[in-house]
């Protein structure tokens, strides 16, 4: 019987030479290909997980300006926490994010929350005179008076450099009452006329002049009394100011 493979047709045939040998090669380069696009896949999703988590914290911290614009302080405040949690494509968005967390606690009169709040944020955050306003009151409201007198004069540097006249009676207000609360009548003075000097109507007047009285210089009390009252046309002022001259003419 002849062994001839015609005959017998279910018979497979050999491979080719190197037939198996060019599979496990392309088995290879299908499985490095393969790992090089995990690889890429994993490189592009990040990116493109760091992109969104960047967007989502910025989306953040504008949908929380729109809502303290609106009056939701509540929504503001949300909004503004959720932002410091994720990313930001620069850091001076993270600082106007912290800062506006601090000034939201602060016009919402929680003092020590806004210190906290002010307290988390690094020294370059704080590089203008206005970023101390909020937080220099909350200090002194929160009775951290030695920290806000520190604060304090950091501000009206600034200010000074500046040569921004409101930050400049801001600052100077700000330092007098925080003298006041120490009990400093010489520096209450001195910041109290630095303010009656950038604004003769400022209250200031009435606080400086209680001071003096406190000092036993009436006369000085009173002047200063008479100055602000010709100064200043506000009514509620006004009446304040006219009680506390019958005082200090009393005290006589």
């Amino acid at each position: 019987m002849s062994t001839d493979t015609a005959t017998h047709p279910d018979t497979p045939e050999a491979p080719p030479p190197g037939a198996f040998e060019a599979g496990l090669f392309l088995a290879g380069a299908a499985f490095v290909a393969l790992l090089a696009g995990v690889l890429a896949y994993g490189l592009l999703g990040a990116r493109v997980t760091d992109g969104l988590d960047r967007a989502c914290a910025e989306a953040a911290f504008k949908a929380g300006q729109q809502l303290e614009a609106s009056g939701d302080l509540d929504g503001a405040e949300q909004r503004y926490r959720q932002a410091l949690e994720g990313h930001f494509s620069r850091p001076e968005q993270r600082y106007m994010c912290g800062r506006s967390v601090g000034d939201l606690l602060s016009r919402r009169q929680r003092y020590a929350e806004a210190v906290e709040a002010y307290d988390a944020l690094p020294p370059e955050a704080l590089s203008e005179a206005g970023h101390y306003t909020a937080y220099v009151l909350s200090l002194w409201h929160s009775g951290q008076l030695d920290r806000a007198a520190e604060r304090g004069r950091t501000w009206l540097g600034l200010a000074e450099q500046e040569q921004n006249r409101e930050q400049r009676l801001w600052a100077n207000n700000a330092l007098m009452q925080v003298a006041s609360a120490r009990g400093e009548t010489d520096q209450v003075l001195a910041y109290g006329a630095a303010v009656l000097e950038l604004d003769p109507a400022s209250v200031a007047a009435l606080l400086v002049a209680r001071t003096l009285l406190a000092r036993g210089e009436a006369d000085a009390a009173l002047a200063r009394v008479n100055a602000f009252i010709a100064a200043t046309d506000n009514p509620a002022h006004l009446e304040e100011a006219k009680a506390l001259r019958a005082a200090i003419a009393g005290s006589g």
